[in-house]
């Protein structure tokens, strides 16, 4: 073979146009590599024979060229293709999936193809569509996505009606060539061709490779498609199964789209594991896309990487910090914050002056996932940095809508209290906040008071106004919320509405049974300040609630409760949970200065006698407070 492939070489001079199209498929079949000389000499009998060619012969050349990686110069490839336009009465199917497949490959690396070449084969392909077989429709279409060719009406009509017919003869590349075409160009198939491709694909999905099972799953969840739990089993235990014969794309795919699922429930314990090693081993080869793509999806899935994997995240990020886009560097803080992640201050240090450099084109997702991922660290950004972020917040002020307005407040009023260089734009986001108001729910509405407390900032009149009529004429509340309005409330010493206030109790007492320590706590500690007394009903349903979790009260919580318990009026009504709370309190050992005199004066209040265990440690907690409040 070697020797009639030498001298294939010394003689391609001669050929002819087809003698040069089978020598070009021949190499490119056997997957041989052209040699530099070969090369020159095939590039100058194509240009000789260009105008010879028939539209198979042009087809194959293209094909082979491409399939070769041979990239000829584009002189040589706009003959070549107008050659194929020129014979474009002779188009076959497979001339027209051969030829659309190599120039939308070589479209990836700099060739523009003429304008209107892919227009006319798809123009072909509406006419000729019923003669198209799986493999040549699945090659047609894969290229009009690489290529982000925006078909026609009629062409959609035409392929979903062949795909109907042909569904279940699709092969496993072939199907996830079709998923991946629709998903990159944005197109929903109708709901019965969406149930035969999925139905196809968990009938076949374990002869998938691993390229296809990245494409598919991601373009399933790109489509917003709803793959039953049978379909996402049988996608895990290939990927398991696989693992080794993926790379740090296709895996990354497969996490992302089982992130957009929500599937919080499917991917397994094992799945995850073998994602974290795969990662761990191949780190090398992540891409900024890879990177940004495992945080954010282990966040939004609240899978949480070991240590170990989150520091090699990390230090491949910082490689490439000045080459993420402004999403993926947006999905790489929001990742690390839900993640509590806490970065390197090597890594901060690239990130803030990244930021600083790119904040300006942001959009209102970023900038909101970026500051949220501040929060959720608790870390405040430089001055250079929140001045970028101000700026960015002000200037694209009308593009916020509630979503995202909320998590800016909410998070920058957790990683800083001190914001007073930033009045103007907390000024801004209270004047979008009042034209955005009937939009907000009210899990929304708790956020930005329970933010402006955080900032100990009182909210504008009309915010004040205008937040309580749309909660007086909403129904739903959830003990969260409840809970951190009532804080807020007594936080900004505001009195609410007293129908709001009436409605809020009301609504307590018909959800006690959800809330958590803390927002009984947080409930009973503002109805106390904002000198509310809460009705004997809901004072016992608390009292109730609190006693079945009284060993998950935490140190604060102890304190808050006690603190509102020895300034209600009902204190006979709630004797117990005094007692129960002076057990949990002997159980707590971890009281700051201001908790343990706290629990003193209302254990004092409520004329309980504090000894032994629990009074050395309250002593030891107030030991160096010489405060005059202590």
């Amino acid at each position: 073979l070697n020797r009639l492939l030498k001298k294939v070489e010394e003689n391609v001079e001669y050929y002819d146009c087809r003698g040069i199209s089978s020598v070009l498929w021949t190499y490119a079949s056997l997957e041989y590599q052209l040699n530099t000389k070969f090369k020159e000499s095939l590039e100058g009998a194509l240009r000789r024979t260009a105008k010879g060619f028939n539209s198979q012969g042009v087809s194959n050349s293209l094909w082979a060229l491409a399939k070769l990686s041979h990239r000829v110069d584009d002189d040589l490839m706009d003959s070549l293709v107008d050659r194929s336009a020129d014979l474009r009465m002779q188009w076959t199917p497979q001339c027209v999936s051969n030829t659309l497949w190599a120039i939308a490959t070589f479209a990836s690396i700099g060739y523009t193809p003429p304008p209107d070449y892919v227009s006319m084969a798809e123009k072909e392909l509406v006419e000729k569509i019923k003669f198209f077989k799986p493999q040549e429709l699945s090659i047609t279409m894969w290229s009009l996505g690489k290529l982000q060719h925006q078909p026609t009406a009629a062409l959609w009509t035409s392929v979903e009606k062949r795909l109907q017919a042909s569904a279940s003869y699709l092969k496993p590349q072939e199907l996830s060539n079709i998923l991946w075409a629709f998903a990159r160009l944005g197109h929903l198939p109708s709901e019965h061709l969406q149930n035969l491709m999925l139905m196809q694909a968990s009938r076949r999905i374990e002869m998938f490779r691993p390229q296809a099972i990245g494409n598919s799953v991601w373009a399933m969840a790109k489509l917003h498609l709803s793959p039953d739990d049978n379909l996402l089993d049988k996608i895990q235990k290939n990927t398991i199964a696989n693992i080794e014969g993926f790379n740090m794309q296709n895996l990354h795919n497969t996490l992302w789209a089982f992130a957009v699922f929500a599937a919080k429930d499917k991917p397994s314990d094992a799945f995850m594991k073998a994602t974290y090693q795969r990662v761990f081993k191949a780190a090398r080869h992540l891409r900024p896309a890879d990177i940004a793509n495992h945080l954010w999806s282990c966040a939004v899935l609240e899978k949480k990487p070991p240590e170990q994997v989150l520091r090699v995240l990390e230090y491949r990020a910082l490689n490439f910090v000045q080459k993420f886009t402004p999403h993926e560097l947006a999905n790489i803080f929001w990742g690390m914050g839900v993640l509590s992640h806490r970065p390197t201050g090597a890594f901060m240090s690239s990130f803030e002056d990244t930021l600083t450099n790119i904040v300006h084109s942001f959009t209102t997702y970023e900038m909101s996932s970026v500051v949220v991922g501040y929060g959720k660290l608790a870390w405040t950004p430089s001055n250079s940095v929140l001045k970028a972020l101000e700026r960015q917040v002000i200037s694209n002020i009308q593009e916020y809508h509630a979503p995202n307005l909320v998590s800016l407040l909410w998070a920058f009023a957790k990683f800083t209290r001190n914001l007073y260089n930033l009045d103007e734009m907390l000024i801004r986001l209270q004047d979008r906040a009042e034209d955005l108001m009937e939009t907000f729910t009210v899990h929304e509405i708790a956020c930005i008071f329970y933010s402006f407390a955080k900032l100990s900032r009182s909210p504008t009149f009309a915010v004040l106004k205008q937040s309580q009529e749309h909660m007086l004429r909403t129904e739903k509340f959830s003990s969260f919320d409840i809970s951190n309005l009532l804080w807020s409330f007594a936080k900004l010493k505001q009195h609410p509405d007293p129908r709001l206030l009436a409605k809020l109790e009301s609504k307590a007492l018909t959800s006690y049974k959800t809330f958590s320590p803390q927002g009984i706590a947080n409930s009973l500690w503002a109805f106390v300040t904002l000198n509310h007394q809460p009705s004997k009903e809901l004072t016992k349903a608390f009292q109730d609630q609190s006693m079945q979790m009284i060993d998950s009260f935490n140190a604060q919580e102890v304190s808050n409760i006690l603190w509102a318990l020895a300034n209600t009026e009902k204190k006979q009504v709630l004797n117990r949970l005094v007692m129960s709370l002076h057990r949990r309190a002997t159980a707590v050992d971890t009281f700051t200065s201001q908790e343990a005199t706290t629990i003193l004066w209302s254990f004092l209040k409520l004329s309980v006698q504090v000894q032994g265990v629990l009074l050395n440690t309250l002593k030891k907690a107030r030991k160096d407070d010489a405060s005059p409040l202590a």
